[in-house]
């Protein structure tokens, strides 16, 4: 989501023809935060406003229309932050976050059930999707002027920056906690250290 809102913001200030210079840096980044606080702002308000609806009204006896107006509920955050010029995608996972929190209570059984399955099944049905469009379209030639050393470069400091990431972060978790008490061992640590690299 980060990602998606720096391409946004720096997408404005794109233009093959002009020089960029560091006078833009700082309207970048104030674009930037305010991009990102008022998506945040979007969805938490949105979770929020669903949430009270959930539990003010008697919605919870009739658990398909629960469900599907859940649904709608979700996309109608995306789309108004991205309405607004915003970030859907961002807007959309802290809406996930409150409702997680704050909803799942609201719901009834039924509804929970039929809620949990269908979002965890289309949400790996996207990520397939993803992984075999992304997989696929390195054969399709659209990738004409592949250098391997740059790719190879990448590889290279995505495991630095990983590394530089995960052992003194656990290092300080660990000092945080008693002896023996869930502590990271060097094997987790290695683990997280290599798993981050799928994104």
């Amino acid at each position: 989501a980060v990602a998606i809102v720096l391409f946004k913001t720096f997408h404005k200030y794109y233009n093959s023809e002009e020089i960029l210079d560091g006078s833009v840096i700082p309207a970048a980044l104030f674009s930037f935060f305010t991009m990102t606080v008022l998506s945040i702002f979007v969805g938490v308000s949105l979770g929020l406003l669903v949430s009270y609806i959930y539990k003010h009204t008697s919605i919870s006896e009739f658990p398909k229309l629960e469900a599907s107006l859940l649904y709608l509920f979700c996309y109608l955050c995306y789309a108004t932050a991205e309405a607004f010029g915003l970030s859907g995608i961002m807007a959309l996972f802290f809406n996930g976050v409150v409702l997680s929190h704050y909803n799942s209570y609201n719901l009834s059984t039924t509804a929970q059930t039929t809620t949990e399955q269908f979002f965890a099944t289309v949400a790996v049905t996207m990520e397939t999707i993803i992984f075999l469009y992304m997989g696929l379209s390195v054969f399709t030639g659209r990738f004409q002027n592949w250098d391997i050393m740059f790719s190879l470069l990448g590889l290279l400091f995505c495991l630095i920056a990983r590394a530089l990431n995960i052992f003194p972060l656990s290092l300080i978790a660990n000092c945080c906690r008693r002896k023996g008490e869930n502590r990271i061992s060097l094997k987790t640590q290695c683990v997280l250290w290599f798993a981050g690299l799928r994104g």
